[in-house]
């Protein structure tokens, strides 16, 4: 039992002892946290101590941690304290030339070298624009084969005066100066020239570089230069295709767009037709295209050329499609009756319905053909595609008329497409009518006195013979009671 005491004991003691001497502090005392690029910081700056905290003396490795490998520095390789002490590690830091302004963590580590336990302390330093200088550059464009002009700035963001001299990687950018001289805090600007060459097109990145001729300062920074045409033409249609009838106009909407750098004059003819639009660089413009399609035009599917005529010149067309002009513009006439026999002074109507089987809505204007005494009711209408409406033809012989056959031609057009109804009157003269059917379909009894006009035949009428012009004018008396007795006694019937 004693001897696992005593294991028990020695376990502890060395288990302690490890603990305590694992218990090291790194301390950084940063004296001065701001260094110039190129510049090294020395125990002036700041202060490194190494404590133990154990209870035996310890030997420590120690080690720079640096932000980068272009930085330099040192510090002693190691150092051994005494239990419970400290000393300091002599050090020296150099940030690389051409570090950028910034703030940059550094560590410090300290390895046991009896336990290999590590312990790393760090601690900030400010790099300063002591040397800085600036490009401020950006987003360009430029065009194919043709010298385009703009403008890099550089600013003396440091605390010293510089000589500079710039750079590109580019062989087609040039600079009005390639070495200036630019005090502390002004701004320089320097014009550059790009001249792209005509297989390059599309976004070019363009790094430019600055260097000092009397100190480390340096600098580096990319634009880009978006290649061009000088001329560009793109266009759209909207529709790609129009499908009408004949004596229908076709519109079609075509957005130019100017894809080049310049400013260019449009020019656009279809047809017989020409319309002109100026646009600037990037800008959009419309133009309206109407195509007529003639009233003769055949079904058919009709391709119409399109020319744009500009710097970047384009040939293009257009569908048209056309419909047959009977799918279009189709009528048609129908009537229960188209034949009817009347004496003179009687009056008929016939009831005509006329169809619009067309695929438009459609105002038809109508067109009577016939006698002065054929009416029709109206001399337009307006009908819906697929409805039918009804017209009233009415035919009144006069007692003038002659006997004999009349033909009355109802017709009407739409396009090309004609349509029509023919109606034949047949009028009897007998002197007295008798019941006839007017307009309202009433009867209506009518007598026709029939009064000799011009020379009388078999008769000489002298004018210093005046009994005979009484006798002429008594017979005609007689007559005409004869013709109202005869009148009366048939309505009375």
């Amino acid at each position: 039992m004693y001897k696992q005491m005593a294991f028990a004991f020695i376990a502890f003691s060395l288990l302690a002892s490890a603990v305590a001497s694992a218990e090291t502090l790194v301390d950084v005392n940063v004296i001065s946290d701001s260094v110039c690029p190129c510049s090294t910081m020395t125990l002036n700056d700041f202060e490194i101590t190494v404590e133990n905290t154990g209870d035996a003396e310890e030997t420590y490795a120690l080690e720079l941690l640096l932000p980068d490998d272009d930085w330099s520095g040192f510090i002693v390789p190691e150092v051994t304290v005494p239990a419970g002490g400290e000393k300091p590690a002599s050090a020296f830091i150099t940030p690389s030339c051409s570090v950028v302004p910034g703030t940059y963590v550094i560590g410090v580590s300290a390895v046991e070298k009896s336990t290999g336990t590590e312990t790393i302390e760090n601690f900030n330093i400010e790099i300063g624009k002591c040397r800085w200088v600036e490009i401020t550059a950006g987003e360009y464009e430029a065009c194919q084969e043709k010298a385009t002009a703009f403008e890099l700035r550089f600013f003396n963001a440091g605390e010293n005066d510089e000589k500079i001299s710039i750079a590109s990687d580019t062989e087609w950018i040039t600079f009005s100066e390639t070495t200036f001289d630019i005090s502390a805090g002004e701004t320089e600007a320097v014009d550059v020239l790009a001249t792209p060459p005509s297989d390059i097109e599309g976004t070019v990145d363009i790094e430019v570089s600055l260097e000092s001729e009397i100190s480390y300062a340096k600098n580096k920074a990319v634009f880009t230069v978006d290649v061009r045409k000088c001329y560009g033409t793109e266009f759209t249609v909207d529709p790609l295709r129009a499908d009408l009838c004949p004596c229908e106009t076709a519109k079609f909407t075509l957005n130019i767009r100017n894809s080049g750098l310049m400013e260019d004059q449009y020019t656009v003819r279809y047809g017989d037709q020409e319309d002109r639009i100026i646009l600037e660089s990037h800008a959009e413009g419309i133009v309206t295209l109407l195509i007529d399609v003639p009233c003769d035009k055949e079904a058919g599917d009709y391709h119409v050329p399109i020319e744009i005529d500009s710097n970047d010149p384009l040939v293009s067309s257009l569908t048209v499609g056309v419909y047959d002009s009977g799918y279009c513009y189709a009528t048609t006439f129908d009537s229960e009756e188209t034949e009817i026999s009347l004496d003179v002074g009687q009056s008929y109507t016939f009831a005509v319905s006329l169809a619009n089987k067309g695929r438009f809505n459609q105002l038809l204007e109508l067109s009577l053909e016939g006698p002065e005494w054929a009416h029709l009711s109206d001399s337009a209408v307006p009908i819906k595609s697929g409805d039918t409406e009804t017209l009233y033809l009415y035919v009144a012989p006069e007692y003038e008329t002659a006997a004999g056959e009349y033909p009355v031609t109802l017709s009407t057009s739409a396009g090309t497409v004609e349509s029509s109804i023919e109606f034949l009157i047949t009028v009897n003269t007998d002197f007295v009518t008798g019941e006839g059917i007017n307009a309202s379909g009433e009867p209506e009894m009518e007598a026709d006195i029939g009064i000799p006009t011009g020379e009388v035949t078999g008769m000489d009428v002298a004018a210093d013979k005046p009994w005979s012009q009484i006798m002429m004018i008594s017979v005609l008396a007689i007559g005409v009671v004869f013709i109202l007795i005869l009148r009366f006694v048939v309505m009375m019937k």
